[in-house]
C-alpha cells in the first residue's frame, strides 16, 4: 500500500470512528422524537400532522407516519374474503416492478440495450469492511 493509499484508508477510518459516534447520538434523538409523541399529544396522537401551541406564536409540528408493507401470501389468501366483503386489492393495492438483477445480467447486450431505456441507475452508498483474513495452514 503506498503512502497515500494508506493515508486514504486511515482518514476513511477516523471519519468511520465519528460516524459511529453521531449514529448514537442520532439514534438517541429518534427515541427522545419519538417519546415526545407520547409526552405532547398522548391518545390524540393522530396519524399525519399533529400540532401544538408552544408559545409566542410558535407552534411545534409533529408529523406521526406510520409505513405498512403487505404479506403477498397472506393477501393472496384473503382476496375471496375482501371481495366478499366488498374490498378491491386492486383498488388498495400497488403492484411495485422492480428489477430482477442476477437476470438483467444474463441479457445478451443487445437485450440489455433495449432494456435499458426504461432503466435509471444510481449508484448507492457503498461499504468497505477492514478484516483480518486468516492465515493459511501449512501442510505438516
Amino acid at each position: 500500500m503506498t503512502p497515500e493509499q494508506r493515508a486514504a484508508v486511515d482518514e476513511w477510518y477516523r471519519a468511520k470512528e465519528e460516524a459511529e459516534k453521531a449514529k448514537k447520538i442520532v439514534e438517541r434523538e429518534v427515541e427522545l422524537r419519538r417519546a415526545l409523541g407520547a409526552v405532547l399529544f398522548g391518545i390524540s396522537l393522530k396519524e399525519g400532522v399533529n400540532r401544538i401551541p408552544i408559545r409566542n406564536g410558535w407552534n411545534l409540528k409533529y408529523t406521526h407516519k406510520v409505513k405498512r408493507n403487505i404479506d403477498s401470501a397472506v393477501l393472496s389468501t384473503l382476496t375471496k374474503p375482501l371481495a366478499a366483503a366488498g374490498v378491491s386489492v386492486d383498488e388498495v393495492t400497488r403492484i411495485k416492478i422492480e428489477l430482477d438483477t442476477t437476470a438483467y445480467r444474463h441479457l445478451t447486450e443487445e437485450q440489455r440495450a433495449i432494456l435499458d431505456q426504461a432503466i435509471t441507475s444510481t449508484y448507492s452508498t457503498p461499504t468497505i469492511e477492514i478484516r483480518c483474513e486468516p492465515k493459511e495452514k501449512k501442510d505438516a
